[in-house]
């Protein structure tokens, strides 16, 4: 995989993940759907961009459309956003569909779960629609964040590009334009951290593939630990990512910097894991500490700074990869 595709796929994965946490928290947790309206326009450009279609928001012509949020009568394929991940959602779509006689201008229908998607095996969802009049099949058609994510992978290195470039033009918080006399400690701290992984002393050489999956890593692999993870990462993120982002760009940080650094961060943390029996909360604990003295632990620096970008490499599986056998 060339150093570009990998580092356009592993910003937009980890872009789409922290996107679909914040959607999920302020839909269930808050309340607040307002997410879901932006969610509408920002995936009609993603889906455009990806299949190349042309979908438009419905929404923005007839308010709330009854059943599908995007559609392409020329594609003839219409799109449900929807943050409710329930098997009542499905049947709702498909019985509004139905009654608006909506198969007359598109033959396929798809569900988009934005946050995370289930399985349904024992659900009927033929007792609300006519397979005859349109296509929608529970295995192919309800979509979820990883699905989209395989479709990229295959795209081309400049469709690749074009997504990136949607993607952090939409999700990544925004910097402030006016101009700094003097750099945060936070982002001091974090170009200092780079310079140190990206180092030629540092640099390690692996063979291994690993798979970029941080639904499987956070859910699955350390489910004993994902509120821990979660919270972490939701609350050090507004503070952090701004930073971080900057660093990157003062550091330049390239294809040949980038594999140094996820090469050392692949290792260090496996070993780390392994030594701390499979635990990440106490392994991420002990190497906050170990980069903490050797960047130079001195009042220049800020120790969550090195939280953050540990847990952000987390969320990328640049940290406690996942093996092909995990």
């Amino acid at each position: 995989m060339s150093h570009n595709r990998d580092y356009y796929l592993k910003q937009i994965s980890h872009q789409l993940a922290v996107y679909r946490v914040n959607i999920h928290q302020n839909s269930k947790g808050l309340n607040d759907y307002s997410y879901n309206t932006g969610a509408e326009y920002f995936y009609r450009d993603l889906l455009n961009t990806i299949y190349d279609w042309k979908l438009t928001n419905l929404n923005s012509q007839t308010k709330n459309a009854a059943a599908i949020d995007l559609g392409d009568k020329n594609a003839k394929v219409a799109i449900q956003i929807t943050s409710d991940s329930s098997s009542n959602k499905v049947h709702e779509t498909l019985k509004k569909f139905m009654e608006g006689q909506l198969y007359q201008d598109y033959e396929r229908l798809i569900v988009l779960v934005i946050t995370t998607k289930q399985n349904f095996p024992k659900a009927d969802f033929e007792k609300n629609y006519n397979p005859n009049l349109f296509i929608f099949d529970k295995k192919t058609d309800i979509w979820g964040i990883e699905d989209l994510l395989k479709d990229i992978n295959d795209c081309s290195i400049d469709a690749l590009s074009k997504i990136h470039k949607l993607v952090i033009d939409e999700l990544a918080p925004k910097r402030l334009l006016q101009p700094k006399q003097k750099k945060s400690k936070e982002e001091v701290t974090i170009i200092r951290l780079i310079e140190y992984l990206s180092s030629d002393g540092n640099y390690i050489e692996i063979e291994e593939e690993f798979i970029i999956d941080p639904k499987h890593k956070i859910y699955k692999r350390f489910s004993d630990h994902k509120e821990f993870i979660i919270s972490e990462y939701s609350i050090l993120y507004p503070t952090y990512f701004g930073a971080l982002d900057n660093a990157k760009q003062t550091t330049g940080l390239d294809g040949i910097k980038a594999v140094k650094i996820t090469n050392h961060l692949n290792i260090r943390s496996n070993q780390l894991l392994n030594k701390n029996d499979n635990n990440p909360k106490q392994a991420l604990e002990e190497f906050n500490e170990i980069l903490w003295n050797k960047i130079d632990s001195s009042e220049q620096y800020d120790r969550e700074a090195i939280r953050f970008y540990l847990l952000n490499e987390l969320v990328q599986c640049n940290i406690f990869p996942n093996s092909k056998q995990t």
